[in-house]
């Protein structure tokens, strides 16, 4: 009842929601959602920084390497949701009028769809992961046992994973953000932090805290499901109707399609970084991946945000919309990203150790590089699927996995862990730009995005040849702080207009 009463009042606006915004203006609602979408997992972000040092000094290099790839077997059986989630989302963005027999059809389709898939895809997880722990990883007896104990858990996890991208799409196509950021908040802490107390308290074996890691997400994804069947009460338990399921699967079918490749396109180099490099190392590259995805969540907050107006919006709408939030994403994700580039070292050795540090500076940098390029991506990419053309992405996507998967092998092979960064790196570039190219984005804005790439790129030559302290680092990265956000100034229009409103807010 409280969540239902409270702040999202405040993020969603009844009154003018779905009244397309003023194309020179910036809201007090939206930047009060992205405000709310970033904090939630800055939350999360938090809680991994002092979880993960635990992790890795009681459960150890190897096991945390297991746990790193199970997770992303996981993320990618997700392909079975069949873009169920997404297009509810879409659905349910466009479908205004709550408590409706037509969202109550979407929703409880969607989640009886998922849950089936899920079952068929638990049985898929555990053959698989047997499979390729058993055959393809090198690992000792102990830790195969304990491995083998673990799966059954990750398996019988699975349909509620699926289940859980509904809950998420339910609370944001109503503008809800501030309800569906304290369930991912919840459910993500005690899913991280009840795993680390049995490792130190109990036992850092798999079989352990696997377990309860699972009992801990599922937990938070039970939660948020009853909370959306009250939110849309009164769902009607008969009205899974095959029409709307062949709907929404219209939509879904080429999400299938990037989530199928989606997740090996980011996961692949682990897998390879695992056979070519070593089980081991896995640990340095996964860290350093963790680290550039959780900074990831500025650019995420906005995509978020956007994507149910923009699926409102008419195709020119939205692209004027979209365009000017990739221009003022690039320019504040490039604050953050500068600033890690040029304190990484610093922030590793504190964090992690020496040692550690020096395996893994270089390549958090490169990435750090990619990671911007593929945060201001995720505004074409949202775009493109809000406006119903999700074919377009996934075609893009499935065109680069050949050529990635090739460059992967050969950098990763040549030159290890930094090889492996560098052909992250290349790929996200080269999808950004079919992105950028397939909305029609304008080429004044994209060409506004050199500007705080020019930043990036000697904030990384910078501490690649001059090694700096960590005081310098500071004091450089607050000075190109100053300088990113007086080029944000001087190149966008919207921004200076709207200064005195966010000062007010």
């Amino acid at each position: 009842m409280f969540l239902s009463n409270i702040p999202d009042r405040l993020s969603a606006g009844l009154n003018d929601k779905f009244q397309f915004m003023d194309k020179h203006m910036i809201t007090k609602g939206q930047v009060r959602n992205y405000s709310i979408n970033s904090i939630g997992p800055i939350i999360n972000f938090l809680v991994a920084i002092i979880t993960l040092p635990i992790y890795i000094k009681y459960v150890g290099n190897e096991r945390y390497g297991v746990i790193s790839i199970i997770w992303i077997l996981l993320g990618y059986a997700g392909f079975l949701d069949l873009g169920l989630s997404r297009a509810s989302e879409n659905a349910l963005a466009k479908a205004t009028v709550y408590r409706s027999i037509e969202r109550s059809s979407i929703i409880i389709s969607t989640v009886a769809m998922n849950a089936s898939l899920g079952i068929v895809g638990a049985f898929l997880i555990y053959v698989f992961a047997s499979v390729f722990f058993g055959y393809f990883v090198a690992t000792t007896p102990a830790m195969n046992d304990e491995i083998r104990a673990s799966l059954p858990w990750v398996a019988a996890f699975f349909p509620l994973a699926l289940v859980n991208g509904i809950v998420t799409g339910s609370l944001d196509s109503r503008e809800k953000f501030f309800s569906a950021n304290v369930i991912s908040v919840f459910g993500a802490v005690i899913g991280q932090i009840v795993p680390a107390i049995c490792a130190v308290y109990v036992t850092p074996k798999l079989d352990v805290v696997v377990p309860a890691a699972v009992i801990a997400r599922a937990a938070g994804v039970v939660t948020g499901l009853l909370y959306v069947f009250f939110l849309e009460r009164p769902i009607i338990r008969n009205s899974v109707k095959i029409s709307t399921i062949k709907k929404l699967l219209s939509y879904g079918g080429w999400i299938t399609v990037t989530s199928v490749v989606n997740p090996l396109l980011v996961s692949l180099d682990q897998f390879v970084i695992g056979s070519v490099v070593g089980i081991g190392t896995v640990t340095y590259y996964a860290v350093s991946v963790t680290l550039v995805t959780r900074l990831q969540i500025f650019a995420t907050a906005m995509a978020r945000t956007l994507f149910p107006r923009l699926s409102r919006a008419g195709s020119e709408e939205a692209r004027e919309l979209a365009e000017k939030a990739m221009i003022l994403l690039s320019f504040g994700f490039a604050l953050p990203c500068c600033a890690a580039i040029l304190t990484i070292k610093h922030i590793l050795n504190i964090w992690m150790g020496s040692d550690f540090s020096n395996s893994a500076t270089l390549i958090s940098q490169i990435l750090l590089l990619g990671g911007w390029i593929n945060g201001a991506a995720q505004i074409p990419f949202g775009v493109l699927q809000a406006q119903g053309r999700p074919d377009i992405t996934a075609k893009f996507h499935a065109a680069e996995l050949l050529p990635f998967a090739i460059v992967l092998w050969a950098l990763a092979s040549n030159f290890g862990l930094t090889g492996a960064a560098i052909a992250w790196s290349i790929r996200v570039t080269a999808d950004a730009c079919l992105m950028v190219w397939a909305a029609k984005f304008s080429r004044r804005s994209v060409m506004k995005l050199i500007i705080p790439a020019i930043f990036l790129i000697s904030s990384f030559l910078l501490v690649r040849y001059f090694d700096p302290s960590i005081w310098v680092s500071a004091v450089v990265s607050v000075f190109m702080g100053i300088l990113i956000a007086c080029s944000a100034l001087a190149c966008n229009s919207t921004l200076r207009k709207n200064i005195p409103k966010l000062q007010r807010f």
